[in-house]
């Protein structure tokens, strides 16, 4: 009986009988009567729900005086989802059942296995989460309009402002929520590999943004270095962003060849992409015990390679273009080998597109003097000294992109 449910929710379409028997066994029943307090706002929690019977009402601020209905839930429909993606597993509203309700239960652990079984669920449910993110903006918007629509008094006026801080704040939580879920994906902490130096730099333009890095251990000498950039900005975006880092980090472990993985990466994009998006990535595998850097690069920006006298080597001047769109992408492929003080910086396309008052960019010249004169530093001091350079320059205007810095330094 519960497949016969778990069949009819819309994430889980496309899954075969054994996965969704697999669901199934997972799960179990629950019921609540009419005006129960399913969960409540901030609590943990660490299981989703879909409804079988009934009807749940989804809430901000419950039993104060500033409730908000945000949502209704109906048979075949899930709640509870978002607190499994939080690192901190925190509730961010209530439920309360309207009638009889009777629902199944999945537990964060289950979840888990589930996404192993079946990665692509993962960008279901963040679709599912961002679609709901914009249709309560949309409605919250409808609402605020026609109460400014009906207002005529002083008192209704203050009402409505009022109600419009309360859902300011709502988006913003739900913005927080968003901005934790994505640097809970990122790596914490950089690699210590014998004879190289790491450092990395991440600005996001908006609260969440698309651009991604990350160390990836493939086995005792070597190690996959990624950075990229999605072409959107904001949640949609970000939801793209962490379904990319998840395909790069399986893909890594089924591909030799830096080519070969951004490839697959590649597939599974264009399978489930069909807005167009598209995502530029340099991916490179580096040999600790031979000091060879081997990468392809799909539409991302090109390394600067510095030798440790200052003088600098071209790289990637072939073509690359991004994933998740061509069918048949050209991907640019090279090897290098790290000489002792020698550094490779990798940086997205907003660094060198800053642009200041006068409407000026950042560019290509600025960047390489700021490299230069940090040569004898840290990785780490390098980042921070180019991304200090870049908040003088662009003064009070606001960043527009995204920024991204990951340097590789070989000591001596």
């Amino acid at each position: 009986m519960a497949t016969q449910w778990i069949r009819h929710v819309p994430i889980f379409n496309g899954l075969s009988e054994e996965e969704l028997d697999f669901i199934a066994q997972a799960m179990h029943f629950v019921e609540f009567p009419a005006n129960s307090i399913i969960f409540r706002e901030d609590d943990s929690g660490d299981s989703l729900y879909i409804l079988v019977e009934g009807r749940v009402e989804i809430v901000k601020s419950l039993g104060a005086n500033g409730e908000y209905l945000m949502d209704e839930r109906g048979p075949g429909e899930i709640f509870g989802e978002l607190s499994l993606f939080d690192p901190e597993r925190q509730r961010t509203a209530s439920a309360r059942s309207l009638s009889d309700s009777r629902m199944l239960v999945m537990t964060h652990a289950d979840f888990n296995a589930l996404l192993q079984r079946n990665p692509n669920l993962a960008m279901a449910m963040l679709r599912e989460l961002s679609l709901r993110m914009r249709d309560s903006d949309r409605a919250m918007i409808r609402d605020l309009q026609e109460k400014n629509r009906q207002l005529s008094q002083a008192y209704r006026e203050l009402q409505a402002a009022q109600a419009e801080l309360l859902k300011k704040e709502i988006l913003e939580r739900e913005l927080e929520v968003a901005r934790r879920i994505q640097e809970s994906i990122l790596p914490v902490g950089m690699p210590r590999l014998s004879g190289f130096d790491f450092g990395v730099y991440m600005s996001p333009a908006q609260v969440v943004g698309g651009d991604f890095y990350d160390f990836i251990p493939l086995d005792e000498n070597r190690y996959g270095l990624a950075v990229g950039n999605v072409s959107d900005k904001g949640i949609p975006a970000a939801i793209l962003m962490a379904v990319t880092l998840t395909l790069l980090r399986a893909e890594a472990d089924r591909y030799e060849t830096p080519k070969d993985v951004l490839l697959g990466v590649h597939r599974h994009l264009c399978a489930m992409n069909r807005a167009g998006v598209f995502v530029a990535v340099f991916y490179g595998v580096l040999d600790v015990s031979t000091r060879q850097f081997s990468f392809a690069r799909a539409g991302y920006d090109t390394p600067l390679w510095l030798q440790r006298d200052g003088m600098l080597v071209r790289l990637g001047m072939g073509m690359a273009q991004p994933l998740g769109t061509l069918e048949d992408p050209a991907l640019e492929e090279q090897s290098l080998i790290f000489p002792a003080g020698s550094t490779l910086l990798l940086k997205s396309d907003g660094v060198t597109e800053t642009r200041n008052a006068e409407g000026m960019f950042f560019g290509s010249k600025r960047l390489q003097m700021i490299a230069r004169a940090h040569l004898q530093g840290s990785a780490q001091s390098l980042c921070d000294a180019i991304f200090n350079a870049l908040s003088d320059f662009r003064g009070n205007i606001p960043q527009f992109e995204d920024i991204t810095l990951l340097a590789i330094r070989s000591l001596e």
